[in-house]
């Protein structure tokens, strides 16, 4: 290099400039394996075969912390002001809350949560194959 641009403070903003980046693409690259693996575990999860509602609450506990990592990094809040946080807390606390209703309606549904007490939605089966017979190869 020569010494106009040893000198030159162009060059090293755009040095500091390349340096900054690279730390947030490290940030991005890290935030997108812990996505990646989240996403492993709920597969994985689903293979437990655990009861319905403990399924659901372990699904319900990684997709927060999925959804938590992409506010956080990729919708950059993970730098912004109170006010957001507060808005967050108190959204995630109303959602806290509307959870809690639902699960309550639930389990006072007759007093039971069966199969039985849920009305059920589709009583046929979705995939008859009605064209079966109507082609001749």
């Amino acid at each position: 290099m020569n010494e106009a641009a040893l000198t030159d403070p162009a060059v090293h903003v755009d040095a500091a400039h390349a340096e900054e980046i690279k730390k947030h693409v490290r940030v991005y690259l890290i935030v997108f394996g812990a996505l990646a693996v989240l996403t492993v575990v709920t597969v994985a999860v689903a293979y437990l075969n655990l009861p319905i509602v403990a399924a659901v609450i372990v699904a319900l506990i990684i997709a927060s912390v999925k959804a938590g990592l992409v506010a956080a990094y990729f919708m950059h809040l993970v730098s912004e002001k109170k006010v957001i946080y507060w808005t967050l807390g108190l959204t995630a606390a109303f959602l806290a809350a509307m959870f809690i209703i639902f699960i309550a309606a639930y389990y006072d549904q007759d007093g039971n949560p069966d199969a039985e007490a849920v009305p059920r939605i589709l009583d046929v089966e979705l995939f008859e194959p009605e064209w079966e017979g109507r082609f001749v190869a």
